[in-house]
């Protein structure tokens, strides 16, 4: 067993991890991620062709953007501000569909990209990231929640079927137990670092519901139908049908 963050190189499915706006609560992505959640059982049509069996998720927290100078609280404002994006579909194309424009900047690039101007800010990560290494070049963090940032509790699917009933339910069970002890520390975790955030000197904003609501119309509208050919029609359309 492990706690992993695959790549695509293996499976180009496994982009369905970066589905934008499939949860926005930490109760909603607990339900959905832990086994019989629709998340877990969606997840396992792509991990169970790799050989691998999906037990759920170890959470990091919700994605946001991180800028300086300027900040956009609805699809208008975030018009002529510019972010960085980790080069992986389909990141750029969420930030591009909420009204930013993007670069695709590799990790090691992206402090100086802030402080030189080449991006006004750094979109795709939970606050920690941000704070804890740009803090002195930013000035904002708005809390979008297009992603929920995770890594993922999985296990060899031929050792699993060599488990008795009675096993796999404890494994089953027990995962379900670490999911609820690390997403309750994960979100306090994140607090803290908003807290640290507001302290040092960064703006920190939370988009409510009504705030929410049309970005998540048009990220959904223009970027699922951009990832069927990557992921599959069959996932996407358990998305659809299930994501609220």
């Amino acid at each position: 067993m492990m706690i992993s963050w695959p790549s695509t190189s293996y499976d180009k499915r496994i982009g369905v991890l970066n589905t934008p706006y499939i949860v926005t609560s930490w109760e909603e992505a607990f339900e959905a991620y832990k086994p019989g959640g629709w998340v877990n059982e969606t997840l396992n049509v792509v991990f169970n062709d790799l050989g691998l069996s999906y037990y759920g998720a170890w959470p990091e927290g919700f994605s946001g953007v991180a800028t300086r100078s300027s900040y956009a609280l609805d699809l208008a404002g975030a018009d002529g501000v510019k972010v960085r994006t980790p080069p992986l579909f389909p990141f750029p194309q969420i930030l591009q569909s909420m009204g930013y424009q993007t670069a695709s900047i590799d990790w090691g690039e992206v402090y100086t990209s802030i402080q030189t101007g080449v991006v006004d800010g750094d979109a795709g990560n939970v606050i920690y990231w941000n704070y804890e290494y740009f803090r002195d070049v930013l000035d904002y963090y708005v809390r979008t929640k297009h992603t929920f940032v995770t890594g993922n509790l999985l296990a060899n699917s031929e050792t699993v079927a060599e488990l008795t009933g009675a096993q796999q339910a404890l494994v089953e069970s027990t995962a379900i137990e670490i999911m609820a002890a690390r997403f309750e520390s994960a979100r306090a975790e994140d607090q803290k670092y908003v807290d640290l955030a507001v302290k040092s000197g960064m703006q920190y904003f939370e988009l409510d519901d009504t705030q929410l609501s049309p970005v998540i119309a048009k990220v959904r509208a223009e970027v699922w139908p951009q990832m069927e050919p990557e992921v599959g029609a069959e996932i996407m359309n358990l998305i659809r049908e299930r994501a609220k």
